[in-house]
């Protein structure tokens, strides 16, 4: 009694009350009851300490959560202010309007010489010079244009130029390259000297940037004019620069361009009209304009365009030359008006260069050298390219005209020392500087998933085309399949068409699959090369966005095919069966990433993706149940196989079929799983090992994307890059 009462005086979270009621009740019971009414004490004892502890333990979290509130608060408001303070440095560094953006570039002067470029023949174990002893100068402010007929090795100088002659196959560049960086001039005509905060798509230590035109540049076709430039904007502009600030600079490069009437007008493709060549043209341009470019290479960008359009093209090149860019150019027979817009020409005939000088100067030229006049109905472009191609009917004579032109071209070709004053020399190592992304990761995170919905769910053909195809599968195998009984054949049955489902399946994903991803790596490719995202970015989103579509149709095939044949339903199996198609999809759409990752074109990619997938169907678990020594590891990485697997074990364990018969007929579906040699298969394994396929797909795609960029950028043959300044010898042309 006296230990009771002590324990009681010492608990704190107990009333007076209920301490003078334990009391009296002590007191007033027999002796006999008072050792269960302790026991009982004492387990009231034991609730109200524990409703204490839970007391002070709500105090106590209480109060933590409000010091954690308030450590909180203060880290937020440091993080703000420096975030907020690293803006505003941002944007005094930046301090400049949209249209500077792209006004102020750092001028470059190039030169070039002693350029030979050899391509092996195989079929004459032999090489074939494609260019020799060329050579030239660049200046900024002015278009260099790069003219001959057709195989006199226009695209492959200025692809030399650019840094991007690929060294697959047998090709050998020789040559010496002179950069020079003069200092970026804004607007109103002062020196300006912002270098991260303008030309921030490239690291710090890259002195400019430059931009290559293709002849046929790639779009994400389901994206409109407008939608395409903010992309870049958003990824590619000084972080400093709000929302408005890039949209106000997006609208002003339309304008420029003369994009403001296609602005909501899609890009486009073969299979879906947008854009006319031209508009495309032009809005490759601009792409190619964010971050400042100081040199522009463009190869043939009037090609295929009427006369209106190439101008319109010209133009724009015009505007970019004068806002003191680098502009250099390849032209086929341009008319006058294009000419006139041209300040300098290099005319090239079977590799040699036959013209170097200023463009108004060259009909003089020619008519002084080859003693004829230019025919007063041609134009200067035609007549001259006329004149130096060669003629296959007189080869010998057409050699020594070439031989006499290449004579009076200078043998160095150089810039003016006043114009180089206050320059400086442009190493090696700073052009091999791989731009990294400017963006933050949540801002290539958000624009790159929208570009993906965007382009997914827009594509409203392919979507309707595998929606048909979808249905129309569903319902043919549903019509031969129709309500499979538990006959001794509906078991059979069963396996077939669990085959044929994860066949289609797997062959309606893939397909999909290698025709989209083969054109958008190429694209994807370029827009690193910028700096623009990390791959694994591009492939995580694009994946993410795609994900809902994806597994729409897989679906929707499951569910037609299981309700049209009467497979069974009950303690999850439907569930399962929907799952395990869905997971097969998506395996075989990451074959089809990866098969395109490694396959240099589409129709490569198309012939490979289905020869592979042939194999997994054989090893797919149906047709070979034991297969040779030399294959046996193939059944392990077919997709087929585990999705077979899972579903055969999903539907046939614990099936009870009718009617065995006495011919070795199964009176089980165990008895079949057993035959087909999946004795020991499980769904859960099946489903482990469908998911550990995707996985490693996924890591090997990424893995190729990886290596292709790495060996294609240190793939390209350069030229050799001088420092310094090269001897001025005889016969020296100054520009």
């Amino acid at each position: 009694m006296m230990f009771c009462t002590a324990r009681i005086l010492d608990f704190n979270g107990t009333e007076n009350g209920d301490l003078e009621f334990f009391q009296g009740y002590f007191e007033a019971s027999s002796p006999g009851a008072r050792a269960s009414q302790i026991c009982a004490f004492k387990r009231s004892q034991i609730w109200f300490c524990t409703r204490s502890e839970r007391l002070r333990n709500k105090e106590s979290l209480q109060i933590t959560l409000e010091m954690h509130w308030f450590i909180g608060t203060c880290l937020a408001t440091l993080v703000a202010e420096k975030v907020l303070s690293k803006k505003r440095r941002s944007r005094a560094l930046a301090a400049i309007t949209a249209e500077e953006l792209h006004r102020a570039p750092p001028p470059v002067f190039l030169e070039w010489s002693e350029v030979d470029v050899k391509v092996r023949d195989a079929a004459r174990h032999s090489w074939r010079t494609i260019l020799s002893q060329s050579r030239g100068a660049a200046r900024p402010g002015r278009i260099l244009a790069i003219m001959g007929a057709s195989g006199s090795g226009k695209s492959t100088l200025l692809r030399t130029l650019a840094g991007r002659l690929s060294s697959a196959g047998a090709c050998t560049v020789k040559g010496r390259m002179h950069i020079r960086l003069g200092r970026r001039v804004g607007t109103d005509g002062a020196s300006s000297e912002y270098v991260s905060a303008v030309h921030s798509a490239n690291s710090d230590s890259v002195p400019f940037r430059t931009a290559f035109i293709e002849q046929e540049e790639s779009f994400f076709s389901q994206l409109t004019t407008r939608e395409t430039l903010m992309f870049y904007a958003d990824l590619l502009l000084p972080r400093g620069c709000s929302k408005i600030e890039r949209e106000d600079y997006v609208e002003e490069l339309m304008r420029e361009l003369g994009l403001s009437r296609c602005a909501d007008t899609r890009v486009g493709d073969l299979r879906n009209p947008g854009l006319s060549g031209g508009e495309r043209k032009r809005l490759a341009i601009g792409c190619e304009l964010f971050g400042s470019p100081s040199l522009i290479f463009a190869d043939e960008p009037t090609t295929g365009l009427d006369a209106n359009q190439a101008l319109k093209v010209m133009e724009v090149f015009r505007r970019l030359a004068d806002e003191n860019r680098t502009v250099i150019v390849t032209l086929h027979q341009p008319r006058g008006s294009i000419l006139d817009l041209i300040d300098d020409l290099i005319i090239l005939c079977e590799g040699e260069v036959v013209y170097a000088g200023e463009c108004q100067a060259a009909a003089a030229h020619f008519e002084r050298l080859l003693g004829t006049r230019k025919p007063s109905q041609s134009s200067v472009a035609e007549w001259i390219v006329d004149e130096v191609s060669p003629d296959p009917q007189n080869p010998r004579n057409s050699r020594e005209k070439i031989l006499k032109l290449a004579a009076a071209v200078p043998l160095r070709i150089s810039i003016a020392l006043n114009e180089l004053e206050g320059t400086s020399a442009v190493s090696e190592a700073a052009l091999r500087v791989k731009p990294r992304p400017v963006a933050p990761l949540l801002v290539q995170v958000r624009v790159l998933l929208l570009r993906a919905w965007r382009q997914v769910t827009r594509d409203w053909k392919t979507n309707f085309a595998r929606l048909a195809s979808t249905i129309f599968s569903a319902l043919l195998f549903g019509s031969i399949y129709h309500n499979l009984g538990l006959s001794q054949a509906a078991g059979q049955d069963r396996l077939g068409l669990l085959q044929v489902s994860t066949i289609n399946t797997a062959m309606s994903a893939l397909v999909k699959t290698l025709y989209i991803f083969t054109e958008e790596r190429l694209i994807a490719s370029k827009e690193r090369s910028k700096g623009m995202y990390d791959l694994p970015l591009y492939v995580a989103t694009k994946l993410v966005a795609e994900a809902p579509i994806a597994a729409t149709f897989p679906l929707l095939f499951g569910v037609l095919t299981h309700r049209l044949c009467g497979l069974r339903a009950r303690e999850g199996r439907f569930r399962r069966y929907l799952g395990m198609l869905t997971l097969e999809s998506f395996a075989s759409a990451a074959f089809g990433l990866c098969v395109g990752a490694i396959a240099p074109t589409t129709q490569a990619a198309v012939a490979i993706g289905p020869a592979l997938m042939v194999i997994f169907i054989v090893f797919g678990g149906f047709f070979v149940t034991k297969p040779p020594a030399w294959a046996r590891g193939l059944p392990e990485i077919s997709l087929i196989r585990w999705a077979f697997q899972g579903l055969a074990v999903n539907e046939l364990r614990g099936l009870e079929l009718e009617n065995p018969n006495s011919l070795g007929g199964a009176s089980t579906g165990d008895e079949i799983l057993s035959r087909m040699q999946m004795t020991d298969a499980s769904i859960g394994k099946a489903f482990r090992k469908e998911a550990q396929i995707l996985a490693g797909l996924y890591v090997i795609t990424l893995s190729v994307l990886t290596l292709r960029e790495k060996l294609g950028l240190e793939g390209k043959q350069r030229l050799q890059i001088q420092a310094t300044e090269t001897d001025r010898g005889s016969r020296t042309a100054t520009f």
